[in-house]
């Protein structure tokens, strides 16, 4: 699995994803705003989106219109609270509209990055999950699917 790493730069308001280390071979333009990168196979290696914070302000917007229509806007903000009260070695936490492939029901995504000792973040994790179902209805937590990175 490659590493997608993030670079946004400021004054331009570019954001640059970086898929790979391969040298940039051909680019195609997928949106006015949205450019590809690939290489000699054909595989992508760089996204670059132009005016990049109108971007995320609308993946943001999409996001949080997606968990008010299906009322589970509450769950969606308690997140990050709960997450942090159960790993004190939280990296981070990011959110994304998915869609399965085969049943193209959406949800939404949560994948948080966790650093420490295994034993410990397994034990955090447990008791996360226990937390998660008991205070979150079955209905609700149909909607998200929780991703856990362990940092090293």
């Amino acid at each position: 699995m490659r590493k997608v790493k993030m670079k946004y730069f400021e004054p331009e308001d570019i954001l640059y994803l970086v898929i790979s280390d391969d040298s940039e071979n051909s680019s195609i333009e997928l949106s006015p705003n949205i450019t590809a990168e690939y290489n000699a196979k054909g595989e992508i290696i760089g996204i670059e989106i132009l005016n990049a914070s109108g971007f995320i302000r609308d993946s943001i917007a999409d996001l949080e219109t997606f968990c008010r229509e299906r009322g589970i806007a509450e769950w969606y903000s308690k997140i990050p609270g709960l997450l942090e009260s159960h790993f004190p070695n939280l990296e981070g936490i990011e959110f994304s509209l998915q869609e399965d492939d085969e049943s193209e029901d959406v949800f939404v995504e949560v994948l948080f990055s966790v650093s420490g000792e295994l034993e410990e973040i397994n034990d955090s994790y447990d008791i996360f999950l226990d937390t998660w179902v008991e205070e979150v209805p079955a209905e609700a937590r149909a909607y998200f699917q929780l991703l856990l990175d362990i940092v090293e």
